[in-house]
């Protein structure tokens, strides 16, 4: 389950070149020696590759705990589906805007919105 994951999606700007990260954290219990404790955490960042990164704005960010995944979409027209390790396990170029994506079921199954259109990947 993702009850100790935080994903968030990031805009940056360096040299010239824009990104919009998916970042994950995980949460550790540690109190102030270090050592584990339920009082405390630590965020723990899990990075992945820059050039796995969307181009273009994230739309939208869904999570399945069932089978641990996570699935954003952007203005670049991608789809990437991720682990809880926030290893990129598959995209999807749809080559339009995506402003909608998230999970029809415990499956994984994936519904996704761009234009006027609904579509149902499985």
């Amino acid at each position: 389950m993702y009850s100790d994951i935080v994903c968030v999606a990031l805009s940056e700007n360096k040299e010239f070149r824009r990104r919009w990260p998916l970042v994950m954290y995980k949460l550790v219990p540690m109190n102030r020696t270090g050592r584990s404790s339920p009082g405390y955490v630590m965020p723990l960042q899990m990075s992945h590759p820059v050039d796995e990164d969307h181009t273009h704005e994230l739309t939208a960010l869904d999570k399945c705990p069932m089978i641990n995944l996570v699935v954003t979409s952007g203005k670049d027209g991608f789809l990437k589906v991720w682990s809880r390790n926030n290893e990129l396990l598959r995209e999807m170029n749809f080559a339009t805007p995506i402003y909608a994506v998230c999970f029809a079921n415990d499956r994984g199954d994936i519904l996704v919105g761009y234009g006027t259109n609904v579509w149902y990947v499985f």
